[in-house]
C-alpha cells in the first residue's frame, strides 16, 4: 500500500468515528397496551339473546342460526337449547276432525340442559363466532305418520344462558 493513501484513509476513519452516539436522549416509554375490544360475549354473560335462523333443512332437521346480544356482539359457548320439529299434512288435506291431529301431525323435540350427557342432537359452533349448526340426529318423520302424509315442516327453537333466554323463534319451512 502506498503511504499517500494511508493518511486519507486514517482521516476518514477518525472523522467517521466522531458521531453523536453519546448524546443524552430522553428514554422512550411505550404506551401501555389497550385492553382488547370485546367482539364476543359468552352466553352465560349475555343479558339478552337474539336468535336468527339462517337456514333450515326440514327433512334432515339441520338448522343454522346466529346468536347476538343487545349490543350486537356475537354470543359464544351456547349449549342449552330446545328445538321442536313439526310435520304437517298439505293444506288441502287438512282434516277438520279434532282427533285427526295425532295421525296427521308429527312432532319431535330435542333438548339439552345443564346435564350435557343427556343432550339430544348435536350443536356445533362454527368458525364464525356466534354462528351455530344444530343437527337433529334421529329425526324420523315417518315414526307417527303414514308415508307421504307430511309435506309442510315447522320448527320452534330457543336457547338459554345463565342470565337470559332467547325468544322462541318459529320457522316455517326454509327461511
Amino acid at each position: 500500500m502506498k503511504p499517500r493513501l494511508i493518511y486519507p484513509l486514517l482521516a476518514t476513519l477518525l472523522l467517521g468515528a466522531c458521531g453523536s452516539d453519546n448524546d443524552p436522549q430522553e428514554p422512550i416509554t411505550p404506551e401501555p397496551p389497550q385492553p382488547p375490544v370485546a367482539e364476543v360475549v359468552h352466553v352465560d354473560e349475555a343479558e339478552t339473546i337474539a336468535l336468527e335462523v339462517v337456514s333450515f333443512e326440514p327433512l334432515s332437521g339441520a338448522v343454522e342460526f346466529t346468536l347476538k346480544n343487545e349490543a350486537g356482539l356475537a354470543i359464544t359457548g351456547a349449549s342449552q337449547y330446545e328445538l321442536i320439529y313439526f310435520g304437517l299434512p298439505p293444506e288441502e288435506n287438512a282434516s277438520n276432525n279434532a282427533k285427526a291431529w295425532k295421525r296427521w301431525h308429527v312432532s319431535q323435540s330435542f333438548r339439552c340442559g345443564e346435564d350435557a350427557s343427556a343432550c339430544e342432537g348435536v350443536l356445533t359452533e362454527a368458525d364464525t363466532k356466534g354462528r351455530y349448526l344444530f343437527e337433529a340426529q334421529g329425526l324420523d318423520w315417518s315414526q307417527d305418520a303414514p308415508e307421504g302424509t307430511l309435506s309442510r315442516y315447522r320448527l320452534a327453537i330457543t336457547l338459554q344462558g345463565a342470565k337470559a333466554s332467547s325468544d322462541m323463534q318459529f320457522v316455517a319451512d326454509a327461511p
